[in-house]
């Protein structure tokens, strides 16, 4: 017979547990909004450093965020560097890497999961490469029930906004719409917001800024390439083009200001989990200027990286290596969903949450190669790694490294590997180790 005194106690811990059993409830999965910013160098982001005023009001999310100061681009590329970003998987794996080249319908894919696990999605882009129907990004679409795009070629004398590309605050008004019709919650909302591309012109009272007096030189470089090399007789006139970039930055800071007024005035901040990044940078130094090659600049790989959790109020800056497939990742964990063995990055929401990092050492790899297929032998470009203090760039061509200490100046011209010859072999080590297929192309 069981005594009434553990009757009675059975009977008090039963009734405790009603009460507490709605706070040992999992939270439910919160709303998730990536917004990713074109061609934005981190240096021109006053969380970052830079001292001219140009994006308030990211400051003022960064503030409240985690920022982690050493972030990169693994490819130079929109639409390959998005792949990355969107499946957590370098380009050897994905297919991606190059306009055009279309998304593996076998391949998981960051949207179609959420979607799976009851998230509403939707994308609003900013540029024709990132359209799924005309333009050069197939497959992007799979997983969202709303993919904002509609871009065309343009035809002489159109406008280019029109056309091929939308300002960030027209991307940001569509995203907008989408949020006030209250869509399901949770939701998953892509925001591509297409930033400073050549002729660099943004609209008033954004245009005329920083350069008021004379509109630069348009010998200075060819537009119609993203990426090429000038004398230094041409960097005065480089210099000017690069005031109109950051006249482009402050109009996109703007747009990203009213996107989280808006968020804010709703009520939707406090249940969203944001996270806000670029595809790669720019380079208006050392005689190269654009993005898109096989150079592995600082200006060009770095980019800005915030992740703001629901409720987060206290900012964090973290000091360790981490690329675009740590994305993927780190959204499907906040998503409650379980991450993939086959994606090659690793979640960033445990140190975003404040834990400590394990003393294994992050790093973060980098490349441009002519092909993408494990098929395939590659044999042009190049491929690099960064750790905490050091980057090795490996060119595939000749199979010679070059070292360089991140401390130095954005552009690279003081390479180490002679002098570091231990430093230099276990990075490169680090890359084949991750990218066997390159081992007979780094011979």
């Amino acid at each position: 017979m069981v005594p009434r005194a553990l009757l009675a106690l059975a009977a008090w811990l039963t009734l405790v547990a009603s009460f507490l059993a709605p706070n040992l409830q999992a939270a439910p999965p919160p709303n998730i909004i990536l917004i990713t910013l074109d061609t934005t160098r981190a240096d021109r982001m006053g969380f970052l450093g830079s001292k001219s005023g140009l994006t308030p009001n990211l400051d003022l999310l960064a503030a409240q965020s985690t920022i982690f100061t050493r972030a990169y681009s693994h490819v130079p590329l929109t639409t390959a560097s998005h792949a990355t970003i969107f499946t957590g998987t370098y380009p050897q794996f994905n297919g991606v890497n190059d306009f055009g080249k279309p998304l593996r319908a076998d391949l998981p894919y960051l949207p179609d999961l959420l979607h799976q696990h009851g998230y509403q999605t939707a994308a609003f882009v900013g540029s024709l490469v990132l359209d799924p129907i005309g333009g050069t990004a197939p497959g992007f679409d799979r997983g969202f029930d709303t993919y904002n795009a509609g871009f065309r070629i343009r035809r002489s004398g159109e406008d280019r906004y029109h056309t091929l590309e939308r300002r960030g605050a027209d991307v940001v008004a569509h995203a907008l719409e989408w949020l006030k019709g209250r869509p399901r919650q949770p939701f998953f909302l892509w925001v591509h917001v297409m930033a400073p591309h050549p002729p660099y012109r943004p609209s008033p009272p954004y245009f005329g800024r920083f350069v008021k007096a004379e509109e630069p030189a348009r010998d200075a470089v060819n537009f119609s390439r993203a990426f090429q090399l000038y004398d230094a007789g041409k960097q005065p006139s480089i210099d000017r083009w690069r005031l109109r970039y950051d006249e482009w930055i402050a109009q996109d800071d703007g747009a990203f200001g009213a996107f989280l007024s808006r968020l804010e005035s709703t009520g939707t901040l406090g249940s969203t989990a944001i996270i806000v990044s670029a595809d790669h940078g720019e380079s208006f130094e050392g005689g190269i200027w654009g993005h898109g090659s096989r150079e592995q600049l600082r200006q060009i790989v770095r980019v800005p990286l915030i992740i703001r959790l629901p409720g987060q109020t206290e900012g964090r800056r973290i000091d360790v290596a981490a690329d675009h497939t740590a994305i993927a990742s780190t959204i499907m964990e906040l998503a409650g969903v379980s991450r993939p063995q086959w994606m090659d990055g690793e979640s960033l929401l445990s140190v975003s949450q404040g834990y400590p990092e394990p003393a294994r050492q992050r790093v973060a790899f980098t490349q441009y190669l002519e092909t993408s297929s494990v098929f395939e032998p590659v044999h042009r470009g190049t491929v690099g790694v960064i750790n905490g203090t050091h980057q090795y760039v490996i060119d595939l061509e000749s199979g010679k490294g070059a070292l360089y200490e991140l401390a130095d100046a954005n552009v690279q011209d003081n390479d180490l590997a002679s002098k570091e010859p231990g430093i230099a072999a276990a990075m490169r080590e680090l890359i084949l180790a991750r990218f066997p297929e390159l081992r007979r192309a780094a011979a």
